[in-house]
C-alpha cells in the first residue's frame, strides 16, 4: 500500500505545481493584456488626434477654396472685361464657361420633364443662393 500512497502524493504534488504554473501564467497573460491594451489605448487616442487635425486641415483647405471663388466671383464683377494680361486667360475662361452653362441650362429646359422642373429650379436656388450671400457679404 506505500505505493498508492507516494503515487497519491505525487499527484497532489504535480496538480499543485500544475496549479501554480496556471496561476503564474495567468497573472503573466493578465500583465502582458494590460500593457497591450495600454499600448492600444495609446495609439487610438493618437490616431484620433490625427484624424481631427487632418478634418480640421480638410476644412480649413475647404474654407480657402470659397475664399479664393469668393475673391474671383467679386474681381469678375467689378473688373469683367478690364481685366490685366495675367488674368486674360482665366476671364476668358470663366466666359466660356458661363456661356456653355448658360447653353446646357437652355438645352435642359427644352428637355426636362415638368417634375424634374421643379426640382431642378430648388436645386439651381440652393446653389445660387450661396453665391450670393457671399457677394453680399462682401460688399457688407
Amino acid at each position: 500500500m506505500p505505493n498508492f500512497e507516494e503515487l497519491k502524493r505525487k499527484v497532489q504534488s504535480v496538480a499543485y505545481a500544475a496549479t501554480e504554473k496556471a496561476q503564474e501564467a495567468a497573472v503573466t497573460a493578465s500583465e502582458k493584456t494590460s500593457i497591450l491594451m495600454g499600448k492600444a489605448s495609446e495609439k487610438a487616442a493618437a490616431l484620433k488626434g490625427y484624424a481631427e487635425d487632418k478634418a480640421a486641415l480638410l476644412a480649413e483647405k475647404r474654407s480657402l477654396t470659397k475664399n479664393y471663388q469668393a475673391l474671383g466671383e467679386w474681381y469678375y464683377a467689378q473688373y469683367g472685361e478690364e481685366t490685366p494680361e495675367g488674368a486674360a486667360e482665366v476671364v476668358a475662361a470663366i466666359r466660356a464657361s458661363l456661356e456653355k452653362i448658360e447653353a446646357l441650362n437652355a438645352k435642359l429646359e427644352k428637355e426636362k420633364p415638368e417634375e424634374a422642373a421643379e426640382a431642378a429650379e430648388e436645386t439651381t436656388e440652393a446653389v445660387e443662393e450661396p453665391a450670393a450671400e457671399s457677394k453680399t457679404d462682401e460688399e457688407a
